[in-house]
């Protein structure tokens, strides 16, 4: 006659025990590892993530990337500077661009003296404390703990990554892409670690991120209808000089932003293209003069200006249509028939601000510059 309760052989209860361990989730594949959930659009649209902030207006937001390119003495760090010093100080604008309120910086000089930017940025300062909202790192600083300025140093990213923590910027600069892959401009992958580098510190800090880069050397070569010598120039095509910064072309098209800059050596004046290509496809052109301080400037010149604001078919001839007084809406209203959408007006109407070949003329209205004579460029020695 059996028993009610069958009391299992010590054997055989320990041969379960083994199985059931065997085929049970470990606590960390329990709690680590949740249930595949596709991500929908609607569950996307759901999801908050921080606005895109303009830290200068229609030129530089949160989270940009931004390629910077300009070949060596064609002021690439001094545009820096006069950025990073405007940011911080603050200025109300940065070249016609408004800026909304005061920012962090961090700069990374990882080229230049020390010594040499000491004195730039004194320049820059001149007359203004000197502002705690910047944070300026060279190469001195990195060698001096023994750290190799490199991307594959894990070492070096660490360092950057900790100042970050601890300053909290609205902007990180690099001046520039040769040092951070240590001049491996063919590698494909080595590029790719700066691209995801930069995300990584834009998502991590909510920051946007600037990266100095030269062009390679003139060559001479012929396809630019403006270059005069044949040679490839911003002003006369962007797009092939863009193309021409040195490194994979991974790095330039890892950038949603490309800005470029390019010096006239024989007259001093500068070119800058800023835009947004990536998040509003804008970019425009203006041209730079130096102030006392070393700080670039807009060149206050209607004849040289109205061309770069007038770049285009329809722009010409919404000038043509544009009163020489108006309010916004009125302006709007007069060129409908060349700029026919309220966006394309708002573009060309900020860069007319900026070039200064429409004026504010009191109580929201503005009116055409009055053309004066050309003005005589600075010599070399400026």
């Amino acid at each position: 006659m059996s028993t009610p309760n069958t009391i299992l052989a010590p054997s055989l209860a320990t041969s379960l025990v083994a199985v059931a361990s065997a085929t049970a989730p470990s606590p960390a594949e329990t709690t680590t590892t949740p249930p595949l959930c596709v991500q929908t659009a609607e569950r996307f649209l759901s999801r908050k993530f921080p606005p895109k902030e303009p830290l200068i207006d229609g030129l530089l937001f949160r989270r940009d990337i931004v390629a910077f390119a300009g070949r060596r003495r064609h002021g690439k760090t001094t545009f820096l500077s006069g950025l990073a010093t405007s940011l911080t100080i603050p200025h109300k604008e940065f070249l016609g661009y408004q800026i909304p309120k005061p920012r962090r910086v961090i700069v990374f000089f990882l080229e230049d003296d020390p010594g040499e930017l000491q004195q730039k940025l004194n320049d820059l300062l001149k007359d203004c404390d000197v502002p705690e909202r910047l944070a300026v790192y060279t190469r001195e600083d990195f060698y001096r703990e023994g750290i190799a300025v490199d991307l594959n140093n894990d070492a070096f990213k660490k360092k950057v990554e900790t100042i970050c923590n601890r300053h909290r910027p609205d902007l990180i600069i690099f001046d520039n892409l040769a040092h951070l892959i240590g001049a491996a401009y063919n590698d494909a992958k080595v590029i790719h670690k700066v691209g995801t580098f930069a995300w990584k510190l834009t998502s991590d800090q909510n920051s946007a991120v600037i990266i100095a880069a030269h062009p390679r050397k003139k060559s001479g070569e012929s396809g630019d209808f403006f270059g005069g010598t044949g040679t490839t120039t911003l002003r006369g095509n962007p797009e092939a000089f863009f193309e021409e910064v040195m490194g994979s072309s991974h790095f330039v098209n890892s950038c949603g932003s490309l800005w470029g800059i390019e010096r006239d050596m024989q007259t001093n004046r500068t070119d800058f293209l800023g835009g947004t290509q990536r998040l509003t496809g804008e970019q425009s052109l203006v041209m730079l003069e130096k102030d006392e301080s070393g700080r670039f400037q807009v060149l206050d010149a209607f004849q040289e200006n109205l061309p770069l604001a007038n770049n285009t078919y329809p722009r010409i001839q919404a000038w043509s249509l544009l009163p020489d007084r108006f309010s916004y809406t009125e302006g709007e209203r007069a060129v409908k028939s060349a700029l026919r959408s309220a966006s394309s007006f708002s573009t060309w109407f900020r860069h007319l601000l900026r070039l200064r070949v429409v004026v504010p003329d009191g109580e929201g209205r503005y009116r055409k510059a009055t053309p004066g004579p050309v003005q005589p460029a600075n010599g070399p020695g400026r």
